[in-house]
């Protein structure tokens, strides 16, 4: 996670949306052991959020970085789930589509966060 500067949140976010969408579709990591020929690779399970993030040596860690990991829990095999905060700097993007899951209650986070699917054709 980086800070970009609030000119280029908006792009930033966009850009993140569609990449992550990318990758969940085509990356697939294979299982860390030998498995059947019937049993799938294991997709990703992605989620975003935008926020300061501390970082240190070659760890990043706080809220912003909770509630993503969080989102991501919520999320289907190959789906990219993002927060409202994310949705709203990128919303106005052609291109960008997203779907409403509702408010969520998230471990460690003190108020439901309002997710967004972000949909097929972008």
């Amino acid at each position: 996670m980086t800070q970009a500067p609030p000119s280029k949140a908006s792009s930033s976010a966009t850009a993140c949306s569609r990449s992550s969408r990318a990758r969940g579709r085509r990356l697939r990591l294979p299982s860390p052991a030998p498995a059947p020929a019937t049993t799938p690779n294991c997709p990703l399970h992605l989620g975003l959020h935008a926020g300061d993030v501390i970082r240190e040596d070659n760890n990043v860690y706080g809220g912003a970085v909770n509630i993503a990991s969080r989102i991501s829990g919520l999320s289907a095999p190959g789906e990219v789930l993002v927060s409202e905060t994310v949705r709203s700097l990128a919303r106005t993007s052609a291109g960008v589509r997203f779907e409403d899951r509702g408010e969520q209650s998230l471990k460690g986070v003190g108020e439901a966060v309002r997710v967004w699917a972000v949909v097929a054709g972008v």
